[in-house]
């Protein structure tokens, strides 16, 4: 696939993603997504998306992928882990294959001096049934810029832009503040929670 690197089968148990209720979620949509520790700060995370074939924006693989903020303003997948003692990451992955990489010291505070991300590796495919239904696949490999501890509280969220008018609706393991946030740590989990191994 143009301007993505295959990435090995991710063996995982899959947890529903739900829409904040703030926001309208898409008929006939469902989202769920996985992680799994590979090794000392090495992750697998896959976000599997299916609804009706044609309604998802879900732009094509770039021929080169590159870092690129804003993200999150269209169609991406989310990955935050905190990292201990308030400090957090944050990544972002696009269909296209472009990602970004964010480190904070506390709640949405941008640490000064950006950590040193290696580009992930990135797979996505998006096909479509007899019966109608779209099935969207999103698979990275990465490697995190600082160690984690096994038992870091993960995050898992998806924006989707869906329709004609490509109106974006917000997924995540759980929705604690009345407007969508997945910076919250109230709404990531413990690893041990999402079965991944360690």
């Amino acid at each position: 696939m143009a301007g993505a690197t295959e990435a090995p089968t991710l063996e995982a148990p899959l947890r529903w993603l739900v829409p904040h209720p703030a926001q309208p979620a898409p008929a006939g949509f469902s989202v769920r997504a996985a992680a799994v520790w590979t090794g000392p700060g090495s992750l697998q995370v896959r976000f599997d998306v299916r609804g009706p074939a044609g309604a998802l924006h879900w732009p094509a693989p770039a021929r080169e992928p590159v870092r690129r903020d804003g993200l999150w303003q269209h169609t991406c997948c989310e990955l935050f882990v905190q990292a201990g003692g308030g400090r957090y990451l944050e990544l972002n992955l696009a269909p296209e294959g472009h990602w970004a990489g964010y480190s904070f010291n506390a709640y949405r505070s941008r640490a000064a001096q950006e950590l040193a991300w290696q580009a992930p590796q990135v797979e996505a495919k998006a096909t479509a049934g007899k019966d109608g239904v779209g099935h969207w696949l999103l698979q990275a490999t990465l490697e995190l810029p600082v160690p984690v501890a096994p038992q870091a509280t993960i995050g898992l969220c998806a924006v989707l832009e869906t329709g004609r008018d490509a109106t974006p609706s917000y997924w995540a393991l759980a929705h604690p503040r009345a407007q969508p946030d997945f910076h919250d740590a109230a709404g990531h989990l413990p690893t041990k929670d999402l079965g991944m191994s360690t």
